[in-house]
C-alpha cells in the first residue's frame, strides 16, 4: 500500500490530520504546536522548547525547591531573549565562588544547576546544544575538583569523563583541552602516578592550537608531573613553554580573571615555577619563585598560598634543615580553616589515632624501648610528614584492625640525613631517593609476610633511583633489611636514641628484576 500523498511530502498536511494524530499519539498537543509553529514560520521554536522544559521541571513535585526556582529563572530568561547565553554568566561565578566557597555549598548549587542543564540539554535544538555542551563540561570540571578536595578521587574519575564527553561533543577545541588540562594538573594530587599523568598530557598536546588559559593549565600540570617523575630538565624546560605561552594571551585572561578558576594569572606560573623548582632541588629559583607566588596569590586564594608555604618547608627539608622544615609545614596547615584542608581519607591523617597505637605498641619491645615521650613526638611530627613531597602511605588491615602500615616521602637528589656521620656515595647522594620512614606490623600478626607485601607496595613504581632508611642495628628488622638486598651507607647519631645505620637499596635493579626490563636512570 502506498503511502498517502502528505507523508511523502507532496501537499501540505491538512489540521484536521494533525489534530488526529495528537489525539492518537496522546501528545497532548505538542505534535499541533509544532505544525503550527512550522505553519506560521514561528522562529520562536526553539524559546517555546527551553519553556516547555524549564516549567514541567519546575512543577515536579519531587524537585528540590530551590531547583524549581531555578528552572523558572532559566524559563523566564527564554521567555525574554532565547539568544542569551545564561550559562556563560553562571560558569564565570563558579569561577569565583571555587575558591571562596566551602565545597559542601558548593556541591549543593552545583547539583541543582546540573538538574536544571541536563533538562534543557533534553530539550534543546542542534542551534543551542553545543552552548549547552560546554556548560555542562566546564561545570563537570568543578563537580571533579570538588570531589578530589573532598577525598572522593574515585568517583572524581567518573566526573572527568563525563567533562570530557561533553566537551568532545560539543566539538569546541578549547573545552576539550580545558578539560583535560584541569584532570592533568589534579593528577599530582589524586594519587595517579606520575607517569600515567605524563602520558595523559602526551594524548593531549595535539589538540592544542591558539595560547589560552587552557593551554597553560596542560603545561602547568605537564610540568608538576614530570618534576614528581623525576624528570627535572623537561620539567624546567615545559616551565619555559609556559612563561613563553602566557606572554601571548590577552589580557583579560591574565590580569582580569585573577580570582577565577578560568583565567591563567601570573600567580599561577610563579606556583608551577615553585613546585618544579622545588622537586629539582634548585633551593634558589625556587625561593624567588615562592616570593612572587606570595606576593602575587589574592587574599581569597589562602589554600594555593599554602601550597606554596609547602613548597617552601619542602625545599627547607630537601637542604637538610628537617626540624625547621616540619615546623615551616605545621604552621601554615594550623592556619588554614578546616573547611579549606582538602580531605585524604585513604592517606596518614585519617588513620592517626591507630597508626599512634600501632607505633607505641611496636616500639615499646626492645631494642627500642620507647616510651610517652617519643610516642608524642612521632605524633606530633605526622602532619609534617604528610606534606612532604612524594608522600606515600600503604596500610594492611584485618577486619577493621590496623595491623601493619608504612610510609616515606622524596629525598631530593643531593641531600643525605642531616645527622649522617659519614658523607654518602655521590651516586646515591645525586639522585632523588625515596626515604623510608616507618615499617611496622603487630607483633601478633609477623612471620605471615604482611612486612614483605607492605614494603613491596611502598617501593613499587616509584620514579627516585634509590630506596633509603635508618635501621637500629640490635634490631630483628635491621636483619630482614640486609637479607633482601639494603646495603649500609653510612650511620647517623640521634639526640634521643642509638646509632642508626643508614641502609640504601637501588631500585633500579629491583624494577629490572620483577619486570625484567631495564629501567632508566632518572634526570636530576
Amino acid at each position: 500500500m502506498d503511502d498517502p500523498p502528505f507523508e511523502r511530502g507532496a501537499r501540505p498536511v491538512d489540521p484536521a490530520v494533525v489534530a488526529a494524530y495528537d489525539r492518537a499519539l496522546s501528545a497532548d498537543g505538542s505534535i499541533k504546536m509544532a505544525y503550527d509553529s512550522r505553519r506560521a514560520n514561528d522562529i520562536d521554536m526553539p524559546r517555546r522548547s527551553v519553556l516547555q522544559a524549564m516549567t514541567s521541571l519546575a512543577a515536579l513535585p519531587a524537585v528540590d525547591r530551590m531547583v524549581g526556582w531555578e528552572a523558572l529563572r532559566h524559563g523566564l530568561d527564554a521567555a525574554v531573549d532565547v539568544d542569551s547565553d545564561a550559562w556563560a554568566e553562571i560558569l564565570s561565578s563558579y569561577g569565583t565562588a571555587y575558591y571562596r566557597q566551602p565545597h559542601d555549598q558548593l556541591m549543593t548549587q552545583l547539583g541543582r544547576d546540573l538538574t536544571v542543564l541536563q533538562h534543557q540539554l533534553a530539550a534543546s535544538d542542534d542551534r543551542r546544544r553545543p552552548q549547552l555542551l560546554r556548560a555542562a563540561a566546564a561545570l563537570s570540571v568543578i563537580v571533579a575538583l570538588s570531589l578530589v578536595a573532598s577525598g572522593h578521587a574515585l568517583l572524581s574519575r567518573r566526573w572527568w569523563a563525563s567533562a570530557q564527553r561533553a566537551a568532545d561533543e560539543s566539538g569546541d577545541p578549547d573545552t576539550r583541552v580545558l578539560t583535560r588540562a584541569w584532570d592533568i594538573v589534579n593528577g599530582c594530587y589524586d594519587g595517579r602516578r606520575p607517569m600515567t599523568v605524563v602520558a595523559i598530557s602526551d594524548e593531549v598536546l595535539p589538540l592544542v592550537g591558539r595560547p589560552s588559559a587552557a593551554t597553560c593549565g596542560l603545561l602547568a600540570g605537564r610540568a608538576q608531573a614530570l618534576a614528581l617523575a623525576g624528570r627535572h630538565d623537561e620539567a624546567v624546560a615545559t616551565v619555559r613553554h609556559l612563561s613563553e605561552q602566557i606572554e601571548k594571551l590577552p589580557a583579560a585572561v591574565v590580569v582580569g580573571d585573577v580570582e577565577s578558576l578560568w583565567g591563567w594569572p601570573r600567580h599561577r606560573l610563579r606556583h608551577t615555577e615553585s613546585w618544579v623548582y622545588t622537586h629539582s632541588g634548585d633551593r634558589r629559583a625556587a625561593a624567588a619563585a615562592q616570593a612572587r607566588a606570595l606576593e602575587l596569590y589574592p587574599a581569597s586564594q589562602l589554600r594555593l598560598r599554602t601550597q606554596v608555604q609547602l613548597h617552601q618547608a619542602a625545599a627547607t627539608v630537601r637542604a637538610g634543615d628537617i626540624t625547621d622544615g616540619l615546623t615551616a609545614a605545621a604552621d601554615p596547615l594550623d592556619r588554614l580553616p578546616r573547611e579549606q584542608h582538602n580531605v585524604r581519607p585513604d592517606e596518614l591523617m585519617s588513620v592517626v589515632d591507630a597508626l599512634v597505637d600501632l607505633y607505641a605498641l611496636v616500639y615499646a619491645e626492645p631494642p627500642y624501648l620507647e616510651g610517652p615521650a617519643q610516642v608524642a613526638r612521632f605524633r606530633a611530627g605526622l602532619p609534617g610528614e604528610a606534606a612532604r613531597p612524594g608522600f606515600r602511605l600503604v596500610l594492611a588491615r584485618e577486619a577493621e584492625e590496623l595491623i601493619g602500615a608504612a610510609y616515606g616521602w622524596t629525598m631530593a637528589a643531593g641531600t643525605w640525613w642531616s645527622r649522617a656521620k659519614e658523607e654518602t656515595p655521590a651516586e646515591v647522594r645525586d639522585r632523588d631517593k625515596f626515604a623510608v620512614l616507618e615499617w611496622i606490623v603487630h607483633p601478633r600478626h609477623r612471620s605471615h609476610g604482611i612486612g614483605t607485601e607492605l614494603m613491596r607496595r611502598l617501593l613499587q613504581d616509584r620514579p627516585e633511583s634509590w630506596a633509603t632508611l635508618a635501621s637500629d642495628p640490635r634490631s630483628l628488622a635491621n636483619g630482614i633489611y640486609r637479607r633482601s638486598g639494603w646495603r649500609v651507607a653510612g650511620r647517623s647519631e640521634l639526640p634521643w636514641g642509638p646509632s642508626m645505620e643508614l641502609l640504601v637499596r637501588d631500585l633500579r635493579v629491583a624494577e629490572e628484576a620483577r619486570t625484567g626490563t631495564p629501567r632508566p636512570h632518572q634526570q636530576r
